[in-house]
């Protein structure tokens, strides 16, 4: 049995043990042992027993009744009881049982059921009390009060136990008519203690009352609280579900106006990602100036006029996305919070990165630029999803159906502008004149406001300007950027350990480099990092010196020094490499990642390198090359023009050339050089750069770094057509999609009567098999792929050089 515990460590199992017990030691019965008759069936043997005139007499009825309602109110406190509790014998039946043991005894006494309607009706008066749990359900009863119900169960228990004594104990009772149990003491006792269970029950049923009473007043009072916060939660709830609603319906709206303009949200991504990494990539304080510059100020100051356009003009290296970044980054900080009159003042911007972003065309430019304001602009949101702009090219009617409604609103507009030298001629010519109708008509707007932001290279601004000189602004970088400059050129000293110190000879070297840099290279960060570069390799204050003295020159000439510098400190299989590495970032279509041109390296040198090219790069390479968001770009535009430019065919086809290449002497040196000047007057000699090629060969070097730019085409070339031919590798699976894609421009591009004849004995064979070979087809080829199909189907001019390169004799 498992016993069942109530408060105050009041166990009922225990109390029964107790009382059986005791029962037992009075009585000498066991309790819990049943009967072998039933209350009534022991008073009807009685009955029979008894003389016929008591079964006419009404003793024998009334004693039976008075049991009957004594043992009905045991039945309802004995549930009461046990609720809850696990136990053999339940209390009620204990007392049942009791009773049976009680009349039995008393069945050998005449006229016993005066004497037992007499005890049991003491009993029942006392009990009557309890009548109430009649009506409640066993579970309902308080803790506390089943306990003294128990212990009233028990207390009946004994006072049969009490009276089965008497009865066993007197034999002058037997003679006697009638005879009362309440005058033994003991039974009296156990009477007496019986009522005052009672009168305790109720007693707490009372407390236990009043305590529920005040409990259901608090809790009234919590629950009307309660329902006055579940009202307001109804509210908020309600007052979400519409806001929800509205923005699904928001939501739903901008998504169809995202479709119809060509998902320009995907753009918006990658144009995002720049921005965040050019922030990130930026040196504390960058374009603080500007919050001082009186035309950035008055550009910006949306209450100064309706129509305001400012440009930012700059040559290559300038810091002109940065400045863009942080001009972005100053806008949504200042209109971050609504205004008073509750206008809705949208910033939206877009960059011209012919590398980053695909179909970077003004067309997609302003679409971009729509659904930012979509995004952010309800009022425009609704404006825009109703208006048609399927297949619309020209520029001045795109930009009027996108915007053309909006001078009618409150709205404030910031559209901001990167890179706009990248335009198309025709597209910038357009959207120029857009410029000047809109501001002839700036003035009659009622509450609209508009401002531009163009940045780009000083050449296209100045083209711009010179178009409308009285409706723009121009802040020139070059000369407004000292501040950027001094920061970047301190944070870059600062991280150079030989300029790590405090000592007098240190402190001035620094203050020299900051001076000279800022003051002597026109505003160029690429110039200025890569004479940092050099520095940072030096190691005596004369050297550094000398680099400042030659601060002054041309960018080209500071990527000389720097390619100079890795032809003197890189092995020629680097160099190789790096060659190879450099052709296919200055001539991919676009950036291509460390995946792709681990694969390109893998076909130059046919194994994979155990060292991965990230590290490679950046130990060896970074002077050049550089890695952003995976993909491997040049540290500078302006180094893809050098190389382009500087084309060195005899430094770049080491990889033909090296078995037949080998160490030279000093006199097999002397010998070419006298027979060329002999052949050669000095002006030609010069002209040949022969002197290097000697100090050259006399070094052991056999290669250079430069790009072949007659031959990079067709390196791209065949390089497509052999992943594209060969067994599936996982090698050269990264280039496999690029391949596919591009072939056929890289083979518009090379020029036929330029490539050796060894050269298209090689090609001809692979561009015969991409089209006659089916597994070779089914690797490249995707008929689902839109594309494709345009380029070698639906246009005529794939087809056409493919046939041109075909019937060219070798």
């Amino acid at each position: 049995m498992s016993a069942f515990e109530v408060k105050d460590d009041y166990n009922i199992q225990k109390a029964w043990e107790r009382a059986c017990g005791a029962f037992a030691q009075t009585t000498k019965v066991d309790l819990t042992t049943s009967p072998k008759f039933t209350v009534d069936e022991v008073l009807e043997q009685i009955r029979i027993k008894q003389d016929d005139d008591d079964e006419k007499n009404t003793k024998f009825k009334a004693a039976k009744d008075i049991i009957g309602k004594t043992l009905t109110l045991i039945t309802v406190l004995g549930g009461i009881a046990a609720q809850g509790a696990s136990m053999v014998f339940a209390p009620s039946s204990l007392c049942f049982n009791a009773v049976s043991y009680l009349i039995a005894t008393g069945a050998k006494y005449k006229r016993i059921f005066s004497s037992l309607a007499l005890l049991f009706r003491r009993i029942s008066d006392v009990l009557e009390r309890c009548r109430i749990y009649m009506r409640l359900p066993a579970d309902a009863v308080d803790i506390s009060l089943r306990k003294i119900i128990n212990e009233e169960l028990v207390c009946f228990v004994d006072i049969c136990a009490l009276s089965i004594k008497v009865l066993k104990g007197n034999k002058i009772l037997t003679a006697l008519k009638v005879f009362a149990f309440d005058s033994d003491k003991g039974v009296s006792g156990q009477l007496d203690r019986l009522a005052l269970l009672v009168e305790r029950e109720s007693q707490m049923r009372a407390t236990l009352g009043f305590e529920s009473q005040k409990t259901s007043e608090i809790l009234i009072v919590e629950t009307r609280h309660e329902t006055q916060k579940v009202n307001a939660s109804v509210d908020k709830l309600l007052t979400f579900e519409k806001k929800r609603d509205a923005d699904n319906m928001a939501q739903r709206l901008l998504s169809n106006i995202d479709a119809s303009l060509g998902t320009p949200s995907e753009t918006y991504k990658a144009i995002q990602a720049i921005y965040k990494r050019r922030l990130n990539e930026q040196v504390s304080g960058s374009g603080e100036w500007l919050k001082h510059d009186p035309l950035y100020t008055a550009w910006a100051d949306v209450r100064r006029s309706r129509f305001s356009i400012l440009g930012i003009a700059g040559g290559e290296g300038c810091g002109k996305s940065f400045l863009f970044a942080a001009i972005v980054k100053h806008l949504q900080e200042l209109y971050a919070e609504a205004t008073e009159d509750m206008k809705c003042t949208s910033i939206c911007y877009y960059m011209f990165d012919q590398q980053e972003v695909r179909d970077a065309s003004l067309i997609k430019g302003l679409e971009v630029l729509a659904w930012q304001v979509a995004k952010a602009d309800m009022v425009y949101r609704k404006e825009l999803g109703s208006v048609k702009i399927t297949g619309i090219n020209h520029v001045g009617s795109l930009f009027n159906q996108l915007f053309g409604k909006s001078y009618k609103t409150d709205s404030t507009f910031f559209l901001l502008v990167d890179g706009i030298e990248q335009m198309d001629k025709q597209y910038l010519k357009e959207f120029v004149q857009v410029l000047q109708e809109w501001q002839s008509t700036a003035s009659t707007w009622p509450r609209f406001t508009l401002r531009i932001l163009l940045v780009g290279r000083t050449e296209t601004m100045d083209k711009i300007q010179a178009q409308i000189e009285d409706e723009i602004s121009v802040i020139d970088l070059a000369s407004a950027n000292r501040d950027d400059m001094i920061n970047f050129v301190n944070d870059r000293i600062n991280k150079t350990e030989i300029l790590d110190g405090s000592s007098e000879q240190v402190v001035t070297l620094r203050r020299d480099i900051l001076e000279t840099l800022t003051n002597g290279t026109n505003g160029d960060f690429v110039n200025v990092g890569l004479l940092l570069d050099e520095i940072s390799r030096k190691k005596r204050p004369s050297e550094i010196r000398d680099i400042l003295a030659r601060s002054g020159e041309n960018r080209s000439d500071t990527i000389a020094r720097k390619v100079e510098m890795l032809n003197e400190t890189l092995s020629d299989e680097d160099i190789s490499d790096l060659n190879h590495l450099l052709t296919w970032v200055v001539f991919a279509e676009y950036p291509l990642t460390l995946e792709q041109l681990e694969a390109a390296l893998f076909l130059k040198c046919r194994e994979p390198s155990l060292r991965p090219l990230a590290e490679n790069i950046r130990d060896q390479y970074s002077s050049l090359l550089c890695i952003q968001n995976a993909r491997v770009h040049l540290v500078s535009d302006s180094m893809k023009d050098f190389f382009r430019t500087s084309s060195d065919s005899e430094g770049t086809r080491d990889d033909q050339d090296m078995d037949t290449v080998g160490d030279v002497s000093e006199a097999e040196v002397r010998i070419v050089r006298r027979f060329l000047e002999s052949v050669c007057d000095p002006k030609l000699f010069n002209k040949f750069g022969f002197d290097e090629f000697f100090k050259r060969k006399m070094k052991g070097k056999t290669v250079r770094i430069a790009v072949d730019t007659e031959t990079a085409h067709l390196m791209i070339l065949s390089a497509c057509l052999e992943v594209m031919c060969s067994k599936p590798s996982p090698n050269l699976k990264p280039l496999l999609q690029y391949a596919e894609n591009n072939f056929g421009e890289h083979l518009m591009r090379a020029d036929p009567s330029l490539t050796h004849p060894h050269q298209k004995i090689a090609i001809g064979p692979q561009l015969v098999k991409i089209f006659t070979d089916d597994e070779v087809i089914n690797r490249w080829w995707r008929a689902s792929s839109y594309r494709l199909r345009v380029l070698w189907i639906y246009d005529d001019d794939y087809a056409e050089v493919t046939l041109k390169w075909l019937q060219d004799s070798a």
